[in-house]
């Protein structure tokens, strides 16, 4: 099963008996059977037929709407889970302020740690002063007593993080610190893009066991953010996207030429969005020791949001997050 992204604008997406068909300046540029298709994520201008969305919606594949630089604007999915239980249990949750606090912290504690991990892989920051700096963020992120603390804490430990990550690039590309929106340069498009992507990787797992997505403990509750993938995503950013971004960069798979300039900001092409999307696939798909076994991110996600069901249930006593090694 994969993800299939559209981004030719213009063109139109249909269907034929159980294929989809992508027509641009009414030629046939592709068919693809439905069988192989979870997610279809549409990047700008894609127009769509009626019928298409309801063959879509019987089969269960969601449809993801994205600005052309992969900023999320929304999903068209079917019905949500049956399962009234779970999510009553998760509402319950949102009321329990030593829950919430609990498994916030190991949501911090595990996106800071992935990301003292990739500094250490690829810094030549003085040691010492690195451990000293982690061993204080651990001590108040222990003794953190509220959410705004700890959020405080997670703030300012990601501004440290990001000015390492700069002097990790070998090609700024007028990168200065993370900006999100709307993101002004290159370096910044790509980190969006790539979270842009794990959120949406995350979104149907966690919508597929059963959650309700809107439903989340670290991060504050808003109209129309799915605040659960936002938590449990945390823990990813690092291994996942950060990595990727460095990695295509530095090697100079991606360059100055991969993007145009638009207005405030700057536009990946689509020769640099392939290139992209297919270091995410494969970076995504690439086996590693997790536990006691050799798996795939994938799969290493479905595990966490299958953890944190037995954690929402009271079956585990701690929520331990993913930790990159």
């Amino acid at each position: 099963m994969s993800t299939l992204l559209i981004s030719q604008q213009g063109s139109r997406l249909t269907k034929r008996g159980h294929s989809l068909i992508l027509f641009k300046d009414r030629k046939q540029i592709l068919v693809y059977p439905l069988s192989n298709v979870e997610h279809i994520l549409l990047l700008g201008r894609i127009e769509f037929s009626a019928s298409l969305i309801g063959l879509l919606l019987r089969e269960g594949i969601d449809i993801v709407f994205l600005t052309v630089d992969g900023r999320y604007k929304g999903r068209l999915c079917g019905p949500s889970s049956k399962n009234v239980f779970l999510r009553q249990m998760q509402y319950a949750r949102l009321q329990d302020a030593t829950f919430r606090l609990n498994f916030s912290k190991a949501v911090v504690q595990g996106k800071a740690l992935n990301q003292m991990r990739l500094i250490n892989r690829q810094s030549a920051l003085d040691q010492p002063e690195l451990k000293e700096r982690w061993r204080n963020f651990e001590r108040s992120v222990r003794k953190a007593d509220t959410l705004s603390l700890l959020r405080g804490l997670e703030g300012s430990f990601s501004v440290f993080y990001f000015r390492w990550f700069q002097e990790a690039l070998k090609y700024r590309m007028g990168f200065q610190k993370r900006i999100k929106h709307p993101p002004p340069d290159p370096v910044n498009i790509l980190l969006s893009l790539g979270y842009t992507l794990l959120f949406n990787s995350l979104y149907g797992l966690i919508e597929g066991y059963g959650f309700d997505p809107y439903v989340g403990f670290f991060h504050d509750l808003s109209y129309g953010h799915p605040a659960l993938v936002s938590d449990l995503m945390e823990e990813f950013r690092a291994p996942i996207v950060d990595r990727l971004v460095l990695n295509v960069i530095n090697r100079r798979q991606i360059r100055e030429k991969h993007f145009e300039r638009q207005d405030e900001t700057y536009k990946l092409t689509r020769e640099g969005l392939e290139i992209f999307l297919h270091g995410y696939r494969k970076h995504l798909l690439e086996r590693r020791m997790f536990k006691e076994e050799k798996i795939n991110f994938l799969q290493i996600m479905q595990k966490q949001v299958q953890h944190f069901r037995k954690f929402l249930q009271g079956k585990v006593e701690r929520y331990e997050s993913f930790r990159a090694r």
